[in-house]
């Protein structure tokens, strides 16, 4: 069952990529340098809905943006470099990075209900 985010207040879990096609060595060390950056540096990331809108907080840095929220479908907007798109689960959410252009698969950013 779908619930609704306003009010609740997400903390960063994990970072994990998802391959769609064979890479090389070079590419995959590129994504998982790119995916232990991001669990070092957010592991105190938090993002807090409310009223429409969303906040993001990390390292003492406010970033604040919009949602709008269509069932499971979150969608974020305003908060530079973050994911646009993310997904209700039962863990929490899970926005997916994706690089324009880049059909060699995504970023999964977890976030789970604190």
């Amino acid at each position: 069952m779908t619930h609704d985010v306003s009010g609740s207040t997400y903390k960063f879990q994990k970072a994990y990529p998802e391959y769609f096609k064979d890479l090389s060595d070079k590419e995959k060390e590129f994504a998982e340098f790119f995916v232990a950056m991001m669990n070092t540096t957010a592991q105190e990331c938090t993002l807090t809905f409310s009223g429409g809108a969303a906040t993001l907080l990390n390292g003492g840095r406010e970033m604040k943006g919009t949602y709008s929220q269509d069932g499971e479908k979150l969608t974020v907007k305003g908060l530079p470099q973050f994911p646009e798109e993310g997904t209700l689960t039962e863990e929490g959410i899970d926005f997916v990075q994706r690089q324009k252009g880049d059909d060699t698969g995504v970023i999964h950013i977890l976030f789970t209900k604190i």
